[in-house]
């Protein structure tokens, strides 16, 4: 009894299910059946008849005709019919049926219903004449671009988009773009110039190039250090953004946002410079090229060289020692290059996390990059020499000579394609190595040896030592070893320190180099040294062996600003000057020694 009850509830339900489907297949045929109401227009005046209206033209008007009006109504129509022949056929349709309608059925079926709309309500509005060949082209042309946007266009050099081709986007890196077709998105140029002859859907982009429109732009227009030319038929429908260049505009020209020019570089002419460079020797890899427009960059380059040559005039025994570091030590030279390279990097991470050892970087970069000056010198005329030392011993072997051959050498080196960057800063490098590697030679050199025992102090027999012979007076300072480039250095990073901190704790940091002179000053009249010269044992005393008084020391002190000036080459001076005396020594008639009893502040 249970089970047949149950059988005969599932049969009622099915029956109640087939008969809700059967309800909206009706309805649903009765919705599109029947017409829609009419309700009678207001009396009018009967419009003037007009000439045929496509689809385009209501869009660029901006009139809502019966043509819009139809296309909207047609797509709802096509697109509630299809979601209730799919819910009524759902429950229906046997699983081996082929499908019914192919896409493109479908396409034809909502293409029929579309015109057919059109037609009827073109028959209701008496002041609109459809044509119907138009209406169907512009159809079959918006479906034709629907469904080919076009690929990606990327490539490295120039790039032409051809008329009837459609793009997604195009993006050219170190070549020109030239769009007569169609773009969908965005066109840019990187290191490349634009021009849009077509339609561009999206921004039109030139970095490093000029952007010429004489077609429709659907977004923005950009150059970064080029210039914008809007030709007769140009048509942009967003703003227009000029940096570093002009803009030519011709007067039919349509721009539907604003105008913005950022100039960055002066004159025109120093941005086609910058461009030029770019384009001729950035993109190759060099730093110097044969081109009439880069005369500044060889001018330039000579006087760089220019000052190469001046260097090895004032310090010729400086280069010529780095030189023949070079030549007769270049395995240890380039384990110094290795070593510096690797230092630099975790000294400076190092002087960071302590937070006052950030007052030493500046100091720190100076450093490095007047090495790298001098080491490049010293390249130049280590290269040199490979040629002047076949002229003997006369001028043509002097340092100076050798720097200006080796410099122009090595500016044609410059010009050779993806070298030119590699040597300028291998050259660099090594040079700074040399540089450092030949300061620690000189260094070692300048070391005190200890002098052998005096016989005054021999120990008479019985192991009484012999009073009775007279001592030998005190050796002057200025016979005391004089010390080199290094330990100064050192000495001056401790005073920079102390004097970073007390200037933190004062508030006045920003008078460093007047508390840094006043501090020098200060300990050089009362101790004859600073801080870090009490650390190191050093001693600053006059060749006179006079006293270290006011006079003295603040001429000192207004002559290491003068050597600090000079890209710090008075500092630099000591590691080459066989008295081992800076510009400041030179000037105030002092030197630095080291003192065997050191020293102390009280």
């Amino acid at each position: 009894m249970k089970t047949r009850t149950k059988n005969v509830f599932v049969s009622v339900m099915i029956a109640l299910s087939f008969a809700f489907a059967l309800a909206l297949v009706v309805r649903a045929q009765a919705t599109a059946e029947s017409p829609a109401p009419i309700v009678a227009p207001e009396p009018t005046a009967a419009p003037a008849p007009s000439k045929p209206v496509s689809l385009k033209t209501a869009k660029e008007t901006g009139e809502a005709t019966s043509v819009d009006k139809a296309k909207i109504a047609a797509t709802e129509s096509t697109q509630s019919e299809s979601k209730v022949d799919q819910t009524a056929n759902s429950g229906l349709r046997r699983l081996d049926d082929s499908e019914s309608v192919t896409a493109a059925d479908s396409e034809d079926v909502e293409m029929t219903k579309t015109v057919s709309v059109i037609i009827d309500l073109s028959d209701e509005d008496e002041g609109v004449v459809v044509d119907l060949d138009t209406v169907i082209e512009e159809l079959l042309d918006e479906e034709w671009h629907k469904n080919n946007r076009g690929q990606e266009w990327h490539s490295f050099g120039d790039t032409t988009v051809p008329s009837g081709t459609v793009a997604s986007e195009v993006v050219t890196f170190m070549g020109d773009t030239v769009l007569k077709g169609e773009s969908v998105s965005e066109v840019v140029s990187i290191f490349g110039n634009t021009t849009v002859m077509g339609k561009a859907g999206g921004w039109v982009w030139a970095i490093f190039g000029d952007v010429y429109i004489d077609g429709e732009v659907g977004g923005e227009v950009v150059a970064v250090f080029g210039s914008v030319t809007l030709g007769s038929k140009a048509v942009v429908n967003g703003e227009v953004f000029v940096v570093g260049g002009q803009l030519l505009r011709d007067d039919n020209a349509i721009v539907h946002g604003g105008v913005q020019e950022i100039h960055l570089m002066g004159d025109q002419a120093n941005l086609d410079a910058l461009r030029l460079w770019i384009h001729e020797c950035l993109l190759y890899g060099r730093p110097l090229a044969f081109n009439s427009g880069l005369q500044w960059a060889w001018v330039l380059a000579g006087g760089v060289l220019a000052f190469y040559v001046l260097l090895a005039l004032m310090i010729p025994q400086g280069i010529n020692k780095c030189v023949e570091t070079l030549e007769e030590r270049p395995g240890y030279s380039t384990l110094a290059v290795l070593l510096s390279v690797l230092a630099i990097p975790i000294l400076t991470i190092l002087l960071a996390v302590t937070g006052v050892g950030v007052l030493l970087l500046p100091f720190i970069f100076m450093g490095v990059f007047f090495g790298t000056v001098f080491g490049k010198a010293v390249m130049s005329a280590w290269l040199g020499r490979r040629f002047t030392r076949h002229f003997g011993d006369g001028a043509l072997n002097h340092a100076a000579v050798a720097t200006l051959v080796g410099g122009i050498l090595v500016l044609l080196l410059y010009t050779v394609p993806f070298l030119g960057f590699f040597i300028w800063k291998v050259f660099g490098v090594i040079g700074w190595g040399v540089v450092i590697y030949t300061l620690i030679l000189e260094m070692r050199k300048n070391r005190p040896i200890p002098a052998p025992p005096s016989s005054s102090t021999a120990v008479a027999e019985g192991g009484v030592a012999n009073t009775d012979e007279p001592q030998p007076p005190e050796l002057p300072l200025t016979s005391m070893p004089r010390v080199g480039f290094w330990m100064r250095i050192a000495a001056t990073l401790i005073d920079v320190i102390v004097v970073g901190i007390v200037g933190s704790i004062l508030f006045l940091s920003e008078w460093f180099l007047l508390l840094f002179a006043v501090y020098c000053a200060l300990l050089w009249v009362t101790k004859g040294t600073t801080i870090g010269g009490i650390v190191f044992g050093l001693k600053i005393v006059r060749l006179d062996e006079g006293p270290v008084d006011w006079s003295v020391s603040i001429v000192r002190v207004l002559a290491g600003f003068l050597s600090l000036v000079v890209a710090g080459l008075g500092f630099i001076w000591v590691a080459f000057d066989p008295e081992k005396q800076s510009w400041h020594d030179k000037i105030a008639g002092t030197i630095v020694v080291r003192t065997p009893r050191g020293g102390s502040l009280v």
